[in-house]
């Protein structure tokens, strides 16, 4: 099977409760298609509301962009 890795800053500066869901979303399509998702560079809003959540616990989350795709090719 390929693979594939994106790398994506998007400077998000609001998530309420359908953003969540999104990227539950987004995490769960993307294991189901035997790939990954992480997020990086977490502005220290959004950090909070994934922590108070609990879902800092089940997505996989990195400072920066760089540090999350060395984990993504350290994990294939």
């Amino acid at each position: 099977m390929p693979q594939a890795e994106q790398g994506a800053e998007a400077g998000v500066e609001f998530c309420d409760s359908a953003g969540l869901s999104t990227l539950i979303g987004l995490w769960h399509a993307a294991r189901g298609a035997g790939g990954s998702f992480a997020l990086a560079g977490i502005p220290d809003r959004l950090m909070r509301l994934l922590t108070l959540t609990g879902l800092d616990t089940v997505l996989p989350l990195h400072p920066t962009t760089a540090e999350a795709l060395a984990a993504h090719r350290q994990e294939t």
